[in-house]
């Protein structure tokens, strides 16, 4: 009886994604809870109330505060206990639009590292205690037709909930790098915009504020009404909601 190579490989790449998604996930809970920046989480939730205080706490930690803000970013992904919106608005007030952008792509790339890897690692047993079974057979069969297209779509809709997207795509054979890079490429033009804002809050430029913000609104507000179309067309639950 021939055995199947791919088959006898899984269990180590499964051992080595678990692993490695694990290690990383404890390391930043530590970082966050009970390192220098524990106080910082509860804190960001009141950022626009002080965004002074926010800039010149995660500065203090030069020369790693860019490395702070992208494990932030990271663990946004992973556990999402602060909105994206906002970490991403707080990356450009404080590091500009270019470092924010480059920052905020880079923490988040790779928290959807971690989840994805998670998502493969334990495949169903957790997902199926938060999305119905016949949520994940349809995901799966979408994933199958459309691949990463279907990626790139979601990832580029504002206010798509991108975390748990991407455990579920943990559960497809996309490659997972060609996952990433498509991911990124879809997470890139809001990255970018909130980093901009951020920016121009912290320059003072109001008038560039609100122009950016009115043009972002012209893009938002259809994408908000046709979002639950289409998640319902690609199989997913509507009314879901970015946290």
């Amino acid at each position: 009886m021939r055995t199947n190579p791919d088959r006898q490989d899984r269990p180590d790449r499964r051992g080595l994604w678990i692993g490695a998604a694990l290690v990383v996930a404890l390391g930043l809970i530590l970082l966050f809870w009970w390192g220098p920046l524990g106080g910082l989480i509860g804190r960001l939730t009141r950022f626009l109330a002080d965004k002074e205080g926010a800039r010149a706490y995660i500065l203090s930690f030069q020369p790693y505060a860019a490395l702070y803000f992208i494990g932030l970013q990271i663990l946004q992904v992973v556990l999402s206990p602060i909105p994206g919106e906002l970490s991403g608005f707080l990356g450009g007030f404080i590091f500009g639009w270019d470092g924010g952008f480059l920052y905020s792509t880079l923490g988040l790339t790779l928290g959807s590292l971690v989840c994805v890897s998670l998502g493969r690692a334990f495949e169903r047993v957790f997902l199926e205690k938060i999305l119905p079974a016949a949520v994940l057979d349809g995901f799966s069969v979408r994933v199958d037709r459309w691949g990463l297209p279907m990626v790139f779509i979601l990832f580029l809709i504002p206010g798509a909930p991108k975390d748990y997207l991407s455990y579920l795509f943990g559960l497809s054979r996309l490659p997972i790098w060609s996952f990433l890079l498509v991911s990124a490429l879809g997470r890139m033009p809001g990255t970018l915009v909130l980093s901009l804002q951020g920016a121009k809050v912290f320059q003072g430029d109001w008038t560039f504020f609100a122009v950016l913000t009115g043009a972002s609104l012209l893009v938002l507000v259809p994408a908000l009404i046709f979002k639950d179309r289409i998640f319902r067309r690609l199989g997913l639950p509507a009314g879901n909601r970015e946290r």
